[in-house]
């Protein structure tokens, strides 16, 4: 049975957030590097990453009782937000769900195209950190950016990128791997 114990608290310091083509494995290992494929998206905001797992019910009344007889999970979600700092043609092109970056004059200039509109850029991503000696990988086997982009150009700050990512359905649509002990099934 879980007691008090301060060694269970877990501190996600700092990180990386990866993106790759959806489908892409992870590392099979907790420590091992990430594959071909995986893009580190490079400088995230001091806020890290927000993860947030819903879940919507419906409750089932009954004449006889002033509480709910039965309840029913009709839609679950999860959704990891995060705000880039980088710009580059990963991360562009990753925050505004896919396009095209081209050179439009040699080694002097790049164009970015934006994706046609019905387009769905679907990716796996990924998030690691550490603390102290345990290792985290959090993954979302198939999502996309989900909500719009918006961004100021303005005098005293950077301009970020502010990514929603939801998974899309998926048989396991996001797991969690760690080799932190706490994790152990209890026998």
């Amino acid at each position: 049975m879980p007691g008090l114990d301060a060694g269970e608290i877990v501190v996600g310091a700092n990180g990386h957030i990866m993106v790759a083509p959806g489908g892409t494995a992870p590392p099979d290992d907790i420590t091992d590097p990430w594959g071909t494929g995986w893009v580190d998206l490079g400088y995230a905001t001091e806020d890290g990453v927000t993860l947030n797992a819903g879940k919507e019910t419906n409750s089932i009344r009954g004449w006889q009782s002033f509480y709910d007889l039965r309840t029913v999970v009709t839609s679950r979600s999860f959704r990891l937000s995060f705000t880039l700092q980088q710009w580059n043609a990963e991360t562009v092109t990753f925050a505004l769900g896919g396009g095209e970056i081209t050179e439009d004059t040699p080694g002097a200039s790049y164009r970015y195209t934006p994706p046609a509109p019905e387009f769905i850029d679907e990716r796996t991503l990924g998030v690691d950190w550490t603390d102290g000696d345990k290792h985290y990988i959090l993954v979302v086997d198939r999502g996309q950016p989900a909500e719009a982009i918006e961004t100021n150009l303005q005098r005293t700050s950077n301009l970020a990128l502010p990514i929603a990512f939801d998974a899309l359905g998926a048989t396991v649509p996001w797991f969690l791997l760690t080799d932190d002990p706490a994790f152990a099934p209890v026998p």
